[in-house]
């Protein structure tokens, strides 16, 4: 037995085992009596299955514009549903007398991950995937109404990472650059960023990308699902009505503990039912007041006092 972490779990159902799609994993907690949180898992959960469902993902040349839009909608969403309800250590929480939310359970939206072929919208799916499985698996989904800046900053840290990554990578935006906000310290805080219109239109991939990066094979035309074909999935799947789902069967193994069996605690529960989701693209890019919050531990000290003369 290999112990896992919270890897992605491997959605191994059908055709769609076969397309590797997968889904964050949820842990020991399959509801949440917290609306924020749960709201966040679904409007997070289906607008990366529909990023993800784009034929971007086939291809292993840069991303196309449309893409790039709406991984920045859709970051921009994550930041707003965060700033929304989080309250600061001595703020006041908002507690119910009688009415407590009842528990709902998490829904599902399987993506296609395991074999994405784009490099870069892999890798972006990974961090969104982690944001969403840390979001599950926090304490404070027993909270009805708001969430803290500990759960803010936790949650919102990979996602400024992809922010970060497709900013510098993608549109070579330097961090030195001057639209770039930076700390008391002078580095970049990459927390309080937002692209600009002007920054996301000149996206230009074959200006610094090889010609083996632009270039690409034809990808399977009959790996494209049709909107019929993904109406099972685009609803979103409660966990309970999930098969029984395990990590990714990679085949590089280096754990001595590999040839012991599971123990059950680390076989998530669930049962079976069907799933999908579509997807649209704009072509403005959307613009946020809000920044998220850093993780706990990680804020910048204060700069020391200039000594008095």
């Amino acid at each position: 037995m290999a112990f896992k972490g919270s890897p992605v779990l491997f959605y191994d159902v059908g055709v769609w085992g076969k397309l590797g799609f997968g889904v964050p994993n949820w842990g020991k907690r399959m509801t949440s009596a917290n609306m924020v949180i749960l709201e966040l898992v679904e409007v997070i959960g289906r607008n990366l299955q529909a990023m993800m469902l784009h034929p971007d993902a086939l291809s292993r040349s840069p991303p196309s514009i449309n893409t790039i839009i709406d991984i920045h909608k859709l970051v921009l969403r994550a930041r707003a549903l965060l700033a929304t309800e989080q309250v600061v250590d001595n703020q006041l929480r908002m507690e119910p007398t009688h009415a407590q939310p009842d528990k709902q359970s998490f829904l599902m939206f399987p993506t296609p991950i395991f074999m994405v072929r784009n490099r870069w919208m892999k890798t972006y799916c990974y961090y969104v995937m982690n944001a969403l499985s840390e979001a599950m698996q926090s304490t404070e989904n027993d909270n009805g109404f708001e969430i803290t800046q500990v759960f803010a900053g936790i949650v919102g840290q990979p996602i400024v990472r992809l922010y970060k990554r497709m900013a510098v990578e993608l549109l070579q935006i330097s961090p030195a650059d001057a639209a770039v906000p930076k700390d008391k310290n002078g580095n970049p805080n990459w927390y309080a960023f937002t692209l600009t219109q002007d920054q996301i239109m000149a996206y230009s991939p074959s200006t610094w990308f090889t010609p083996t990066e632009l270039i690409d094979t034809v990808s399977p035309i009959d790996d494209i699902p049709s909107a019929y074909d993904l109406e099972a999935l685009s609803n979103g799947i409660p966990i309970p009505e999930l098969p029984v789902l395990n990590p990714y069967p990679f085949v590089v193994s280096d754990s001595e503990a590999d040839g012991a069996a599971d123990p059950a605690t680390l076989q998530p529960a669930a049962a079976r039912s069907t799933v999908a989701a579509p997807g649209g693209n704009t072509t403005t890019a959307g613009t946020s007041t809000s920044v998220f919050t850093q993780p706990p531990g990680q804020l910048a000290p204060e700069p020391a006092a200039a000594p008095k003369a």
